[in-house]
């Protein structure tokens, strides 16, 4: 739906394991680090949470943008 409304999709796979860069180097290096510098367990599902609700409403938005569903029943299977 965003990409039908012109709108840009972020890197859905930015967390998986094997996730490389333009160049083909590994994205992500695994190696120890001070558990004092990792971010709260709260601070982690707050950011999801944002997240997920920016989401939303760029779905929201593309859905706007792309107009009436043309779909046979749509406008029954819209939530309000």
């Amino acid at each position: 739906m965003l990409e039908a409304a012109g709108m840009a999709i972020d890197d859905a796979d930015r967390y998986a394991a094997s996730s490389v860069r333009e160049d083909g180097t590994a994205r992500y290096v695994w190696q120890s680090v001070k558990t004092e510098d990792l971010p709260s367990y709260t601070g982690i599902i707050a950011r999801s949470i944002a997240e997920r609700n920016q989401w939303r409403a760029e779905y929201e938005q593309a859905k706007q943008r792309a107009g009436p569903d043309p779909g046979p029943n749509s406008a029954s299977r819209r939530v309000a």
